[in-house]
Parts: structure tokens; C-alpha cells; sequence
């Protein structure tokens, strides 16, 4: 990361730089666009993302929390590892074809935070 002298810090994620005005944002934009990227969306990295797209089509239940919950753990746990994931809560509205969620998280400093992801198909 570097600080700018317009004091926004840039950063990059999979070859896409972007900027935040805090360590704490850097982590929340990270967390969006590895969230909200489905693979093969970056060119040169045809692994990264979650393509949680997939997921817009299917009412919200135990079953797909699970699913969602391995699919997203397993993105932050091979790209963002210091992100711990502790509650992921259903936000999706009743049309179909919209997958949201409050994806609530801890880094390894201790600092709590959380990210809302809307995801339309």
C-alpha cells in the first residue's frame, strides 16, 4: 500500500488498483471485490473470485447459508487471510435473481467490521 500525497492510500488486489482512506477501508473494498468478482472476470488470474452469482436463484435457506458460508470462507481464507468470517446474515430482497447479504467480520488485529454484498443476476 502507498499513501498519496492527496492522503488516500492505493492499493492492489489481483492486478486492480483502487484507493481507500483507511487501512480498515483498504480491507472492506478488498473484501467487495473478491466477493463481488466471479472467476475468470480478471485477466491474467482466471481463479480469482466467488461467483456468487450462481447463488441469486436460489431462495435463501440453512442449506444454501452453509454453501455460501465454505464459498466465501474459502475465497478470504486463499486471498484475504486475515479476515475472519462471524456471521453471514440474509438481506436478499424477494425478487428473484438478487443475492444479498451482511457478511460480518473480525481481522487478526481484533478489529470488527462488516460489509453489506448485493449481487444481481
Amino acid at each position: 500500500m502507498i499513501v498519496g500525497s492527496n492522503g488516500l492510500i492505493e492499493f492492489t488486489l489481483a492486478g486492480v488498483s483502487n484507493y481507500a482512506t483507511s487501512p480498515e477501508e483498504v480491507v472492506k473494498k478488498k473484501i467487495k471485490f473478491l466477493l463481488e468478482t466471479n472467476s475468470g472476470e480478471v485477466y491474467g488470474n482466471p481463479d480469482f473470485g466467488t461467483n456468487l452469482i450462481h447463488f441469486c436463484h436460489i431462495p435463501f435457506s440453512a442449506e444454501v447459508k452453509i454453501s455460501l458460508q465454505m464459498v466465501i470462507k474459502l475465497a478470504l481464507n486463499t486471498y484475504l487471510p486475515y479476515v475472519i468470517v462471524n456471521n453471514i446474515r440474509d438481506v436478499s430482497t424477494e425478487y428473484e435473481g438478487k443475492l444479498g447479504f451482511v457478511l460480518e467480520y473480525t481481522l487478526a488485529d481484533g478489529f470488527e467490521d462488516y460489509v453489506q454484498i448485493d449481487i444481481t443476476a
